[in-house]
């Protein structure tokens, strides 16, 4: 399904286009300006979104610090809404990849496939 050669547009079209319920896929920095998205919606404008979930990962790390036994290595955020389901996965210390789905959507493929294209990605940015 991905290849290492595909572009970061094209691996983000086929995460989207191969989980049920997928609308749109991004790869963020932690700055929170995207190095790339697809989404399958008119004028769907996610700038201020990847900042504030680039700015959520930040801080979930800052609280698994105080938590003495627990990594602070955060993986992954899953946010879920009646209507909507952002899952953030951690590349490596500089970005991110987000996807969001309906609410019925497959999130155990949606998370699958993007635990994927993070490792991908992360060879790419390497």
């Amino acid at each position: 399904m991905f290849r290492e050669d595909m572009s970061i547009k094209e691996l983000l079209r086929t995460i989207v286009e191969n989980v049920d319920g997928a609308v749109a896929a991004g790869i963020i920095g932690m700055d929170g300006i995207s190095l790339g998205d697809y989404n399958t919606i008119e004028n769907f404008d996610t700038t201020a979104a990847d900042a504030e979930f680039a700015h959520m990962i930040r801080h979930a790390r800052k609280a698994l610090k105080f938590m003495s036994s627990v990594p602070d290595d955060v993986e992954e955020i899953i946010l879920s809404t009646d209507q909507a389901v952002i899952i953030t996965r951690v590349i490596n210390k500089d970005f991110y990849t987000s996807i969001a789905l309906r609410a019925d959507g497959n999130i155990g493929m949606a998370r699958l496939l993007q635990k994927k294209l993070a490792e991908i990605v992360n060879k790419k940015l390497s």
